[in-house]
């Protein structure tokens, strides 16, 4: 319902198109911990300005997306990720990370590859697709930790910091990923 205890330290919370139990003051906490932390701008790396409060939350509540909130047992936000544009047959979709500065890397990370487990359960999903600019190195790094696979280079692929950029193409098999 909304809700999945993933281990003894972690559980996650998320809205959907047919569920959520993402409060409107937790998303708004995720949109402050992101400013926060500078990493707001690292997230929506293809916006010259930042984002509204308002703009923020019909974001995360957007029904095309499935938008997850990962927690330390006590409450504390770490970690956000959302899929997108799933493919035709639902076995594939993008997916996207961003950490909020209240847990180090590390459990970031662990926390992440147990949603991705989740997902494979919650879901027909099966492999999750990512497109990283290069200029992220630390995102990049971020990304391999989780389980995903570098597949090639795309040459300037994404707007980022205010040009073309290169970018990653990556994928992450559900079902291969350590827990």
């Amino acid at each position: 319902m909304g809700f999945s205890l993933l281990s003894s330290k972690y559980y996650t919370r998320w809205h959907s198109e047919h569920e959520t139990t993402v409060t409107d003051d937790t998303i708004a906490l995720t949109h402050q911990l992101l400013q926060h932390a500078g990493f707001e701008k690292v997230v929506f790396y293809d916006r010259e300005t930042p984002l509204a409060r308002i703009e923020y939350m019909q974001w995360a509540k957007d029904d095309r997306k499935l938008f997850f909130v990962l927690f330390k047992r006590d409450g504390t936000p770490i970690a956000l990720c959302w899929l997108t544009e799933p493919s035709a047959t639902g076995s594939q979709s993008f997916a996207h990370f961003a950490t909020l500065g209240t847990a180090t890397p590390a459990e970031c990370m662990e926390a992440g590859r147990q949603l991705i487990h989740f997902i494979g359960e919650l879901t027909t999903i099966r492999q999750l697709v990512g497109i990283t600019p290069v200029v992220y190195r630390h995102a990049l790094q971020f990304a391999y930790g989780l389980g995903f696979k570098k597949l090639t280079k795309l040459e300037k692929a994404v707007n980022c910091l205010g040009k073309s950029r290169d970018a990653i193409l990556s994928i992450c098999d559900i079902a291969s990923v350590e827990v």
